[in-house]
C-alpha cells in the first residue's frame, strides 16, 4: 500500500506542476490558437478560460455563452457533431473530455468522436461522416458506433454501466486510438475496447436526442507513448576450448507488459488530473467540491479509480522483477 499511494502522490505533483501555468490563458488578438502542451503532456483546445477555433454559431447548435461552450441537438431527430480544432494529430492518442447535461428530455447522450476522416464539415449542422462515436446516455448506458456517411454500425449498443453518473452530473470521458482499436473509459473505468474497422485524424465532440442540451466544459489531446521494441538477444561468440560457457541472457521483457504499464500510468495521470481541474479554481468556485457536491462525488469516483490502477501498476511491476539482470 506504501508503493500505491507514493505513486499516486508523485503523479499528483507531476500534474499540479504540469497544470501550474494553465489558470488564465490570454484572449487578445496574438493568443495562440490553443495552449501549448508539455512534452507528453496533454494539448488542451478547450477549457472554462477559453475555446479558440471551435464553431459557433449562437441561435443554431453549438454557440459559447459566459465562458461555456453549449452543444443543442435543436432539430427531432438530428444530432450535432463538432470537430475540434486539432493542428496535429498523434497517430496514437487519448482524448479527454468532460461534459454534463444542462437541458432537454431524459434519453439524450452526449460523447467523443474520433477516427474522423473529415469528410463531413464538422460545424455542428451536417449529418454526413464517417467516425467512430464513444457515448453515454442521461439514464446511464453507454455505447459506441461508427457513422458511415448516412448511416450508424453497432460497435456497442446501449448497455447499462454503473460507471456513468446519470441525468445532469458531469462525466469525465476518456477515448484512446491505437490504429483501428478504440478502447472507451468513463470516469476513470474501462467500459468498452473495440476495433472500429476505421481511422482518421480527426476528433470532436457529439451531442445526440431530441432537444438534449449539454454543455462541454473541458476538451484536450495527449499523444500516447508506444511500446518500445523488445531488445535483440546479443550473440554469444564461442568459448574457448575448456572455458566455461557464458551465462545466458535473461529473458526480454514482454513489450506487452510495458505497454500495460505505459497506460496504467496515463490512466492515474488522467484521474490525477482530472481531481487537480476540480480543485484548480479554489474553494470559491460555484464547481469546486467545497460548493458542488457531484463535484466531490466525481473526484471520489476517480481516487478510486487511480487506487484501483496504481495496485494493478504495482502488480505489473512485480512482475517485470524477473526480467533483466538479477540482483547481486
Amino acid at each position: 500500500m506504501n508503493r500505491v499511494l507514493a505513486v499516486l502522490a508523485l503523479l499528483a505533483v507531476s500534474a499540479a506542476l504540469a497544470c501550474s501555468g494553465c489558470g488564465t490563458a490570454g484572449q487578445g488578438p496574438n493568443a495562440p490558437a490553443h495552449k501549448p502542451a508539455a512534452p507528453n503532456g496533454p494539448q488542451v483546445l478547450l477549457d472554462q478560460n477559453s475555446a479558440p477555433g471551435w464553431p459557433n454559431h449562437p441561435g443554431a447548435t453549438v454557440w459559447l455563452d459566459h465562458a461555456e461552450y453549449h452543444l443543442l441537438a435543436r432539430q427531432p431527430a438530428q444530432f450535432v457533431a463538432i470537430r475540434a480544432p486539432l493542428i496535429e494529430a498523434p497517430a496514437e492518442m487519448q482524448v479527454s473530455a468532460r461534459f454534463h447535461k444542462v437541458g432537454g428530455p431524459h434519453g439524450g447522450g452526449y460523447g467523443l468522436i474520433v477516427d474522423d476522416r473529415g469528410t463531413s464539415r464538422g460545424d455542428g449542422l451536417d449529418q454526413h461522416g464517417e467516425y467512430v462515436v464513444a457515448e453515454v446516455g442521461d439514464n446511464g448506458d453507454v455505447g459506441l458506433w461508427r457513422r458511415e456517411n448516412m448511416r450508424w454500425i453497432d460497435l456497442l449498443a446501449w448497455t447499462p454501466s454503473s460507471t456513468v453518473a446519470a441525468d445532469r452530473a458531469a462525466n469525465q470521458l476518456d477515448v484512446r486510438t491505437m490504429g483501428t482499436r478504440v478502447v472507451f473509459f468513463v470516469n476513470g473505468i474501462q467500459v468498452a475496447d473495440v476495433d472500429a474497422g476505421i481511422t482518421g485524424p480527426n476528433v470532436g465532440a457529439f451531442a445526440g436526442g431530441d432537444g438534449n442540451e449539454v454543455v462541454l466544459e473541458r476538451f484536450s489531446v495527449q499523444s500516447l507513448p508506444t511500446a518500445p521494441q523488445p531488445r535483440q538477444a546479443r550473440a554469444q561468440s564461442q568459448s574457448p576450448s575448456g572455458a566455461p560457457p557464458a551465462p545466458s541472457a535473461p529473458p526480454a521483457a514482454d513489450p506487452s507488459g510495458w505497454q500495460r504499464i505505459q497506460q496504467l500510468v496515463m490512466g492515474i495521470a488522467t484521474d490525477v488530473d482530472g481531481i487537480y481541474q476540480s480543485v484548480a479554481a479554489g474553494p470559491n468556485d460555484p464547481h469546486s467540491p467545497v460548493n458542488d457536491r457531484s463535484a466531490l462525488t466525481d473526484d471520489a469516483q476517480r481516487l478510486g479509480a487511480a487506487q484501483d490502477k496504481a495496485r494493478q501498476l504495482e502488480d505489473e511491476l512485480q512482475k517485470l522483477q524477473q526480467f533483466g539482470p538479477s540482483s547481486p
